[in-house]
């Protein structure tokens, strides 16, 4: 009976820690999506009232890498749990065993890092996978962000493009609805992702 609530326990909590990752990603992208579509909207506007782009400076990052290497993001959990878990135990031990006048400093030391060995090899596993649930939890938050910004790259690109195509002359509703277009409707799944962009 005590292993089926244990049981019962990890699932749940594993159901809650899931549950709020995928909060975390939705979140993420709706505030992406956000600022891309008010800048979206201001550029719109302003083109209907005065005819040409403003000036703006981006809301979403235009440069740098979209998403970190997971793997290498887990391995970073397991050695930092692993680490933590060493010097905890093996610091705790030493403190114990320190008041005891039967033991040299060597094997103080020793008994101490064999004490953080062992809980590291029984504990140490276990949280790096807590450091693993929030912070892979945190990247794949990015990760979901980084399709709004990815979109919101390509839309800068035709932003640009479209700066140059009014100064060309090309009539200025037709570079405002190209533009509008780009916007990032609530309702997703009634969006066409490949004109999109995404």
């Amino acid at each position: 009976m005590r292993k089926v609530a244990s049981t019962a326990g990890w699932t749940g909590f594993a159901g809650l820690a899931w549950i709020a990752g995928q909060g975390l990603e939705a979140r993420a992208f709706t505030r992406a999506a956000q600022l891309m579509n008010a800048q979206v909207e201001a550029d719109f506007n302003a083109i209907g009232e005065t005819g040409h782009l403003p000036h703006a400076e981006p809301v979403l990052p235009l440069s740098g890498p979209l998403a970190n290497s997971k793997p290498k993001i887990m391995v970073k959990c397991l050695l930092a749990g692993c680490g933590i878990t060493f010097l905890g135990a093996g610091g705790l031990a030493f403190m114990a065993l320190a008041g005891s006048e039967s033991y040299s400093s060597t094997r103080l030391v020793f008994e101490a890092a064999v004490s953080g060995f062992i809980a590291t090899l029984l504990g140490g596993w276990f949280l790096g996978a807590l450091l693993w649930i929030v912070f892979g939890a945190r990247e794949n938050a990015k990760r979901s962000a980084n399709v709004a910004v990815q979109h919101y790259r390509d839309y800068w690109q035709e932003r640009q493009r479209a700066s140059l195509a009014l100064a060309q002359g090309v009539h200025s509703e037709v570079v405002r609805q190209d533009l509008w277009d780009w916007r990032i409707v609530d309702d997703f799944d009634s969006v066409d992702l490949p004109a999109m962009g995404l």
